[in-house]
């Protein structure tokens, strides 16, 4: 038991240590091992160096002698017993500005850097061992630091993205804001324990619709299929072509490509959940059956003024993927289990995303001789890995594929309502499923015999003539049979006009800044003090997107800088038309 408690001794040099069984420091001079493997550290430029296990902070005065301004050292313990005995002595030769923390769970430590140095502050972390502690959690700081790997990389990510798309995810927002206000927010809907299948458009959705299909005839019939479908915008069209009715369709693109999805509907016949940064036109596809959320892409004063003001909708998180965003929705709508099917985050060298999907058509519509019908430019991109799935299969897979993969298994793997049907895919570490099980035949499964209501009423969305509430819901309680639960919440009339008036003051309110800081920077007013530092925070969604400002966590120039004066003049005009455009449809 002698080995259970942390077991400090003097050495020639400072402190040894043995714990477990292990001897962790040298007995004979800790200090100058520890300062000898420390110089084999090549220090660099905005690096945050994770050191592993610390204990006393023997070798860290090395690194931290040549260290450059903008780079940081984080010593990190996740043994409290280790922790304990050797906090005090690490402090005695470490300055108190490092800091010496004892963490376990990722969240938490990705928390800590993100609080202490800000989003984006470093472009790289870089594992540091500098004695033989941290091989009793070798797994686990392993783990810690490739995910903290991970959550950098991904804030980089996104100060990109905001650099390419900010200026159209704030448009469009603007824009949406007059559809927003005579439409409800997602979460008035609700599928109560229903099932739901969410589908995806990779490659292997061909395979299991076919097999549905051949299956489960009833699939055909909404009324009478025991579960509801959900389906991305890019697999609308697989649905379509073997005639399979959508219960809802998720789209969250804010170019103007997705449109293509939506072509074959007459009439819409489905729900569409919608982003409020999605392009404004895909509320054409399903007019009034629209429910709006909202996913942050950045912190805006606009949207805090909004949320201040209780108009926004319901915030589905920011997961970068639209199947991951619509395997999100699921969870949020149905209390009964989800199927997930075409969520492969990889292909083959024939199929990128499923045969009905436009840019498979495309690809189709333009082979020849030459160029045959493969994802070619797919299977020889740079950053392409290849894996063997359980039947044999050969998949590709690319990075932007292998972040959506690691963010579901990080979002979702602990979720045991998730059931996965798909015939193939990267592992996305959740439950294998069947297709008996989603369509309810084996009886003695506890999962479809506590979520399936086939005697429930039904419950369905009504489309609504001009003049009256959005999104009455029929009920009809002595219908038997007609499909599963899904319920809308009722909208009164003098709740409605509210709304309508509460987005026209901040619209109102939105033109006067913007009206009053082009006069500003035309020369056409002057300012008074302090009016124009106001004015540009107030109205950030115009510089948000300069990628000085998305690589800073949205920090802007001051007004002293012309340079960046001049750019936020020249968005002014295309703002300012945009808000009267959605005054006037409001």
């Amino acid at each position: 038991m002698t080995h259970e408690v942390p077991q400090p001794r003097p050495a020639r040099r400072g402190l040894s240590l043995s714990y477990r069984g292990k001897t962790l420091l040298s007995i004979i001079d800790p200090i100058a091992q520890s300062e000898k493997t420390a110089a084999t550290y090549t220090v660099k430029q905005r690096t945050l160096y994770l050191v592993a296990s610390p204990l006393f902070g023997y070798g860290i005065p090395v690194i931290l002698n040549s260290l450059p301004e903008d780079s940081a050292l984080i010593a990190l313990e996740v043994d409290p017993a280790l922790f304990s005995v050797t906090k005090e002595v690490f402090y005695q030769t470490i300055a108190p500005t490092v800091p010496y923390i004892c963490i376990k769970t990722e969240a938490e430590l990705c928390h800590f850097v993100r609080k202490t140095w800000g989003p984006r502050h470093f472009r790289r972390l870089e594992l540091v061992t500098l004695n033989a502690g941290w091989t009793l959690y070798e797994q686990k700081y392993r783990e810690l630091f490739h995910t903290l790997q991970q959550d950098l990389a991904i804030d980089w990510f996104n100060a990109m993205t905001l650099t390419r798309m900010g200026r159209l995810y704030a448009r469009n927002t603007l824009r949406n804001l007059s559809a927003l206000a005579h439409r409800p927010s997602l979460d008035q809907l609700s599928f109560g324990t229903t099932p739901v299948l969410v589908l995806g458009a990779g490659p292997s959705l061909d395979e299991f619709l076919d097999r549905l299909l051949h299956t489960y005839p009833y699939i055909l019939n909404n009324e009478k299929r025991t579960f509801r479908i959900i389906c991305v915008d890019t697999a609308l069209q697989s649905c379509i072509s073997r005639g399979i009715p959508v219960d809802l369709v998720v789209a969250l693109e804010a170019q103007i490509w997705n449109l293509k999805d939506f072509i074959g509907y007459k009439t819409a016949d489905f729900a569409l959940a919608m982003d409020v940064s999605a392009h404004p036109d895909t509320i054409q596809t399903a007019q009034e059956k629209v429910y709006f959320f909202y996913t942050p892409w950045t912190e805006l004063g606009f949207l805090t003024r909004l949320e201040q003001a209780q108009l926004l909708p319901i915030l589905i998180p920011p997961l970068g993927s639209v199947g991951l965003t619509a395997t999100s929705i699921a969870l949020s709508l149905t209390r009964g289990p989800v199927y997930i099917a075409g969520l492969d985050f990889a292909f083959t060298p024939h199929l990128y995303h499923a045969k009905a999907s436009p840019g498979y058509q495309r690809i189709y519509g333009s082979q020849n001789r030459l160029a045959p019908l493969s994802s070619l430019s797919a299977v020889f991109k740079q950053d392409l890995s290849t894996h063997i799935d359980e039947r044999g299969r050969l998949l590709f897979t690319d990075r932007a594929l292998q972040r959506y993969q690691e963010l579901f298994i990080r979002e979702f793997s602990g979720q045991n309502r998730l059931i996965d049907l798909r015939p193939w895919g990267l592992d996305l570490q959740i439950r294998k499923g069947t297709l008996e099980e989603l369509i309810g035949h084996i009886d003695e499964n506890p999962a479809v015999a506590a979520y399936s209501d086939k005697s429930a009423a039904a419950i369905a969305l009504a489309d609504n003539s001009p003049g009256t509430a959005a999104f009455h819901a029929i009920i009809s309680p002595t219908q038997d049979n007609k499909g599963p639960a899904m319920t809308a919440c009722d909208t009164t009339a003098a709740q409605h006009n509210d709304k309508v008036a509460a987005f026209r003051v901040l619209l109102t309110s939105e033109l006067t800044s913007l009206t009053r800081l082009r006069a500003i920077l035309s020369g056409e007013a002057p300012a008074a003090a302090g009016e124009l530092d106001q004015l540009l925070d107030t109205c950030d969604y115009l510089w948000a997107h300069f990628p000085e400002c998305a690589a800073a966590g949205r920090q802007r120039p001051g007004t002293s800088d012309i340079s960046f004066l001049k750019r936020v003049r020249a968005e002014l005009d295309y703002f300012i038309k945009v808000v009267e455009t959605s005054l006037t449809h409001l």
